[in-house]
């Protein structure tokens, strides 16, 4: 069901590096299909391969104002980079739409369907809150998840080699026991093992449904 009324909202895309796939992720925001125009906050942050260029060159000249592309400052010690990236852009977002009510947060490699923003505000609105989300599909494949894990999941791990080796390993651990625990006889020889081991491996599978609709690969 539409929302009464349509929120303003303005885009924030943090981008470092990103001039191979920048194109595809903006052209896709600037075809949605939402009843009000939507504003482009583009953060270079710090790249080095002409990301900014490529931005500029795919917007139309009827849509000029609709994008603004700002150089990220030095990072902060006490923040991560794509999120001192979202800051900035977030600040000047306000200072350029004081009447938007929301904020897209979206990252540079993701191409969004025409329906996505009408989606997202629909459902803020109906369920009356003040954040949501969307499962999206990255424009360049595993490269797009190596960059989220290089540049979101690292710097959480305190840019540490071995907690993340650490990390990949328990990930494992816990993957390949619920799976081997469905043979008690072979691997655990406990039957209450093997059926704890399989209700985890169901979780993990009901769990990951929306995932895989979400990517109509159910």
């Amino acid at each position: 069901m539409p929302p009464t009324i349509w929120l303003e909202i303005v885009a924030v895309i943090p981008a470092h590096d990103k001039a191979d796939v920048i194109g595809t992720a903006i052209t896709s925001l600037l075809n949605q299909d939402y009843p009000l125009p939507l504003s482009i906050i583009l953060v270079d942050d710090g790249s080095q391969d002409g990301t900014a260029n490529a931005a500029r060159a795919i917007i139309p000249a009827h849509a000029t104002d609709r994008l603004k592309i700002i150089t990220g400052a030095p990072k902060l010690p006490e923040w991560a980079d794509k999120v001192w990236a979202m800051k900035q852009g977030t600040a000047r977002a306000v200072e350029r739409h004081p009447n938007a009510t929301h904020i897209l947060f979206t990252d540079a490699d993701i191409k969004h369907h025409t329906s996505n923003l009408r989606g997202l505000a629909a459902r803020a609105d109906a369920n009356r809150v003040d954040l949501a989300s969307l499962m999206v599909r990255l424009c360049d494949g595993l490269g797009g998840v190596w960059n989220i894990v290089a540049r979101g999941s690292f710097p959480q791990l305190r840019y540490s080699p071995f907690l993340s080796l650490g990390t990949v390993l328990g990930m494992s651990v816990a993957v390949s026991d619920a799976t081997l625990g469905f043979d008690p006889l072979l691997f655990h020889k406990s039957i209450s093992t093997a059926i704890f081991c399989a209700a985890t491996w169901v979780l993990m599978a009901v769990t990951a449904v929306p995932t895989y609709e979400s990517y109509g690969q159910s």
